[in-house]
This record gives C-alpha cells, sequence and structure tokens, in this order.
C-alpha cells in the first residue's frame, strides 16, 4: 500500500471517528458513515489481496461481503442494522450510489472489450 493510499485510510478513519457520535443518527451523517464506512474496507482489503497478488477488485468485493449481511449480520447484526437500516432515506441513497457505481464499473469493462475477439 503506497504512501496515498495509507493517507487516504487515515483521512477516513479520522472522519468516521468525528462521525461516530452517540447521539448522531440523522439521515446525511449516516450516509456519510455508510460510504466512509465501505471506503475503509475497500482499502483494506483491496491492499491485502494486492499483497496476495490479486485483483485489489476482489478484495474489495470480499470488503463489501464481510460489511453486508453475510459476514457482519451473522457475527453482529445489532450493529449492521444499526449501520445499514434496510428501509429509509439512506438506504435509497445508497442503492442509488450503489447502481450508479455498477454502471459506471459495467462501461468500462464494455470501453475494454475488443470488439474483434467477438
Amino acid at each position: 500500500m503506497g504512501w496515498n493510499h495509507k493517507l487516504l485510510l487515515v483521512g477516513l478513519s479520522l472522519t468516521l471517528a468525528v462521525l461516530w457520535f452517540p447521539g448522531i443518527r440523522s439521515g446525511p451523517i449516516l450516509i456519510l458513515q455508510q460510504i466512509t464506512l465501505m471506503l475503509i474496507f475497500a482499502l483494506i482489503f483491496g491492499g491485502a489481496a494486492k499483497r496476495l497478488h490479486q485483483p485489489s477488485v476482489l478484495g474489495e468485493i470480499l470488503g463489501g461481503i464481510v460489511l453486508g449481511p453475510t459476514v457482519m449480520g451473522a457475527v453482529l447484526p445489532g450493529i449492521q442494522t444499526q449501520l445499514f437500516p434496510g428501509a429509509g432515506e439512506s438506504s435509497q441513497i445508497l442503492h442509488s450510489i450503489a447502481y450508479l457505481g455498477l454502471i459506471a464499473f459495467i462501461f468500462t469493462a464494455g470501453l475494454e472489450m475488443d470488439l474483434a475477439c467477438i
């Protein structure tokens, strides 16, 4: 992991710590907490995958699985439900951001495809 990734990880961790006050659970703060936590896990697991000579996207996907209901929901269901509620404004916004990311990812993959090989 390079210095820029380490600096970003420290900055995101500090942001999450500042946003983690017990009484703050409003919509925009919750969305910022969710995005910050997802970026931290993506950086950590992506860096671990690179060290294992695997694509970083594999680690980032694994980090998402760990944060989701499959792992975190089974191990820490209260925290997972509190951080990522199934319904509400933050859930809708997070799903919209996820769909935009999926569209961008598929568009980028399509740009790299060689049509002569089809």
